[in-house]
């Protein structure tokens, strides 16, 4: 199971996480893996960002302004087209709980996961706290 680009922060509360993982976890077969990742790591929250031009291209830009509040992290995004054809801007807004390698340590000990590795990139580089620019979860049931 594959849960990518910060979808398992968007539960706030810690409640929310353990359901969402205890009903990730019921649906592996023996042996099976949950697979996460988010953007955010030790590292990078030691000096968090407050913008980011995620893309910018000949007819697309996509904006990030992002706030904290304690553990909370509040992403508006701002997507502006400027085709030949069309120009039009966009706002969202999304709110995700910061949960780093300590808290998911807990958190998938408490659901069961035995076997759970830490990575800090997709080419299964070992996590670093005072490195690594993403975290990725594998955990096997």
């Amino acid at each position: 199971m594959v849960c990518l680009s910060n979808a398992i922060n968007e539960p706030l509360e810690d409640a929310e996480t353990l359901r969402a993982l205890r009903s990730m976890k019921s649906v592996l077969r023996s042996g099976g893996i949950l697979v996460f990742d988010q953007g955010q790591s030790d590292a990078s929250m030691r000096n968090p960002l407050r913008y980011d031009s995620v893309l910018n291209d000949r007819d697309y830009t996509r904006f990030f302004v992002i706030d904290y509040a304690g553990n909370i992290q509040t992403v508006n995004i701002f997507d502006f087209v400027h085709t030949e054809e069309n120009t039009d801007s966009y706002h969202a807004t999304v709110r995700i709980r910061i949960r780093l390698q300590d808290s998911w340590k807990k958190l998938l000990g408490e659901v069961g996961f035995d076997k759970v590795e830490f990575f800090g990139d997709w080419k299964s580089t070992p996590y670093n706290k005072e490195s690594s620019r993403r975290l990725i979860v594998v955990a096997e049931k």
